[in-house]
């Protein structure tokens, strides 16, 4: 698979969160609203829409060059298809094992259409801190601001492994 290449303006650039596709055409260009929203609120949000790697090596390196680039404490994909889980949850797993190796806190969310139908199944796979259900604006930005409070969102309590809905 060919190397998508990031232009040189954005070298370096952090990001608040990174957010990443799991098809490609119509269906990820969600995605860009999602971004444009969160940087009309102070949010700098990186889009990838795609990544076209056909093997599991090729995209985990992809990934980890966009993690080790962006460095964003916040990784977002777009579950939006039923065909693409297997994938959505490689790219996941890659973004919580490269977190680990670092010694850097990502949280991993993620949303769409499938993840909101099969959260209950998603929620107990340690790859996933947060699925959004329904529309992500609102969640995606509290998750990004660290906010307590965080809407049409579905995660494990972290002290005592629940299962929370708000």
């Amino acid at each position: 698979a060919d190397v998508v290449k990031i232009p040189p303006t954005l070298a370096g650039l952090h990001a608040d969160v990174l957010l990443l596709g799991d098809t490609p055409g119509l269906p990820s260009t969600g995605l860009l609203y999602l971004a444009s929203y969160l940087r009309r609120n102070d949010v700098n949000a990186v889009c990838r829409f795609y990544d076209d790697s056909r093997d599991y090596n090729a995209l985990k390196s992809d990934i980890e060059s966009l993690l080790e680039q962006y460095q964003p404490p916040v990784v977002a994909i777009s579950m939006k298809w039923f065909l693409y889980i297997s994938r959505v949850l490689d790219m996941c797993k890659i973004v919580r094992e490269y977190s680990e190796k670092n010694g850097r806190e990502i949280k991993i969310v993620i949303g769409g259409n499938t993840a909101s139908y099969y959260w209950e199944d998603l929620v107990h796979y340690d790859c996933i801190d947060f699925i959004v259900r329904g529309d992500g604006e609102q969640p995606l930005l509290a998750i990004c601001k660290n906010e307590k409070d965080i809407p049409n969102c579905v995660y494990k309590n972290k002290t005592d492994g629940r299962v929370v809905q708000t």
